[in-house]
């Protein structure tokens, strides 16, 4: 009798560990489906439903703590078949053998629980991302946006207003008459055939006269108005250059005098901004004696801060204008200094001691300080003040160019943080895939784990019961 019940636990045992084997295979198997599945949601990951992806993520944390347990409870039951196997005869050996075997298998299950788990885990911090990514990629689209308005409104101020003159002519249709519009001194004239049948015909025939004219076509671009039948407007081709233009009407002999044309300008020219140059002014002042020193110090984006220097000599000192002799004496070492001449031009200015700094490229501010230091035993009262009075202005054409760039370097940062959200949505989409492989399992591992710690005796039937379930 023992011998039989020896047999039955060896098949069980042997039963038992086969289905923990499966029971690895196809756990080993689901690791492997949810990496592939990562690398798939990465081509299908351009929209997702980040409150479902946050569902699934729980669904599948909840799956594998029920997997890790249900692993926990079959390596148990696979202890009470090793126990059970040791007291049931002669074929001991075998039936420890196959619970062994199942006793491995369930710790290989325990090991992809862990892997499970910690996949769980990676989903939430991908789902954490992707809302941050997301978050991310919208800002940088709204700075985008943002600097490439910014950018076609300096385009447009550094374009300038395009000047608009309208033409008017009037009069009795006639053959013969003549209507003459001139720009910028070159004629363009057209001569009625009487056939025309309006005075509306006249006016679009001289609108086809001017456009086709290679000289005046280049200047203005010519179309009927829509105050009058004889109303044509002129608009100037590039934006800020302005032009001139008058008009004439000619009466055929012996026709009715009454013809007429005008031209006025209706919105004025006005050219893109124009830089200005920026100009410091440096007043000095003291009692001049020899070895006294005045400092000025220039720095701007191209050039480092670098200091000019002047020592008072003794010839400056008995010059007939000592005050005059020091400043022509600083504004030569200014203009003679190869890196600070780069930058700014010094000149005399209006008043006594006056040094005026110019900018050398209008439009490119610089920084300037002044110092001076009197002689050892002598009049303590050299100065020397600096200031700007005319401040840099960028020109429009400067400022649209650093607005392009300035939008341009926002577009790139705009598609790197949309591509992140991108990356982040794939991986976050992974626990929506998890979810549906490890929903199908849940259950299953919830009756492995009741198995488990069933009360029946048949310690092997639920090694068994429980490997299969895992």
């Amino acid at each position: 009798q023992a011998n039989v019940r020896a047999q039955s636990a060896l098949s069980e045992a042997a039963e038992a560990a086969a289905d923990a084997q499966a029971a690895v295979e196809s756990a080993q198997s689901a690791a492997v489906d949810a990496t592939s599945a990562s690398v798939i949601a990465g081509t299908a990951a351009s929209t997702i439903n980040l409150a479902a992806a946050i569902t699934a993520k729980n669904a599948a944390e909840a799956a594998a703590n029920n997997a890790q347990a249900a692993a926990i409870s079959a390596s148990t039951a696979n202890s009470n078949a090793q126990a059970r196997a040791a007291t049931d005869g002669s074929s001991s050996a075998s039936i420890k053998l196959a619970a062994d075997l199942a006793a491995g298998d369930a710790t290989t299950s325990l090991s992809a629980a862990k892997i499970a788990e910690t996949a769980a885990a990676n989903a939430l911090s991908a789902l954490v991302s992707g809302q941050n990514a997301n978050i991310d990629a919208s800002i940088a689209r709204t700075n985008a946006q943002k600097a490439a308005d910014e950018a076609q409104s300096a385009a447009a101020t550094a374009g300038g207003v395009a000047q608009v003159d309208t033409v008017t002519i009037g009069g009795s249709v006639e053959k013969g008459d003549s209507y003459t519009v001139t720009v910028n001194g070159n004629n363009v004239t057209y001569s009625v055939l009487g056939s025309e049948g309006d005075l509306a015909a006249i006016r679009d025939q001289l609108v086809s006269a001017i456009n086709a004219d290679s000289t005046v076509g280049n200047i203005v671009a010519s179309v009927k108005g829509s105050a009058s039948d004889g109303q044509l407007v002129l608009t100037a081709i590039n934006a800020g250059v302005a032009f001139t233009s008058s008009a004439s009407a000619a009466n055929v002999t012996g026709g009715i005098k009454d013809n007429s044309a005008s031209s006025s300008t209706t919105v004025s020219n006005f050219g893109g901004q124009s830089e200005v140059a920026q100009v410091d002014t440096l007043v000095i002042g003291g009692t001049p004696e020899a070895n006294d020193i005045y400092a000025v110090t220039i720095n701007n984006d191209d050039i480092t801060a670098t200091e000019v220097s002047y020592i008072v000599t003794i010839a400056d000192v008995n010059a007939t204008d000592p005050a005059e002799a020091i400043r022509l004496g600083l504004i030569n070492a200014i203009n003679t200094n190869s890196t600070v001449s780069s930058a700014v031009t010094a000149t005399s200015g209006d008043n006594a001691g006056e040094i005026k700094l110019t900018a050398v490229a209008a439009g490119s501010d610089f920084i300037s300080s002044a110092s001076t230091i009197n002689r050892s035993g002598g009049t303590n009262d050299n100065s020397a003040v600096i200031s700007t009075t005319v401040a840099n202005l960028k020109g429009a054409d400067e400022i649209a160019a650093e607005a392009a760039e300035h939008a341009s370097a926002q577009a790139v940062i705009a598609t790197s943080e949309a591509s992140k959200a991108q990356t982040a949505a794939a991986e976050a989409s992974m626990s929506v895939l998890a979810n549906a492989l490890n929903a199908a399992i849940t259950g299953a591992a919830a009756i492995a784990k009741a198995k488990a710690s069933d009360s029946d005796s048949d310690a092997t039937n639920d090694a068994e019961d429980a490997a299969v379930q895992a």
